[in-house]
């Protein structure tokens, strides 16, 4: 195959993730972007003309937000994107203690 609609390659990617929704955050998990026929590595982006397009979208909150990724590589490379959004707050604790967020997972 030498070429795809950039829609139906999402699409397809689309299967790739898991996502959990809490009160305050999503968290999207990312197995690896490979090519299941050849196991090649989708880049993040993809440019079509001279614009570049996120190859995985995802839906972002109407209120402000930060976006952490850890890259786990014990699993292949999968990736944790967290969305944490201030909808209804104006500070946020990261970390490992009790006190963070609301001990999201």
């Amino acid at each position: 195959m030498k070429y795809i609609h950039f829609k139906c390659l999402r699409d397809w990617l689309k299967n790739k993730v898991t996502s959990r929704v809490y009160d305050f955050m999503t968290l999207h998990v990312i197995k690896t972007l490979d090519c299941e026929l050849c196991k090649t590595k989708f880049s993040d982006k993809v440019k079509i003309k001279n614009d570049m397009y996120d190859l995985v979208d995802f839906q972002k909150p109407a209120s402000n937000y930060i976006v952490l990724e850890a890259l786990v590589k014990e699993k292949n490379d999968q990736r944790l994107i967290f969305i944490i959004h201030f909808k209804n707050r104006t500070s946020f604790q990261v970390g490992r203690q009790n006190d963070s967020g609301n001990n999201l997972i």
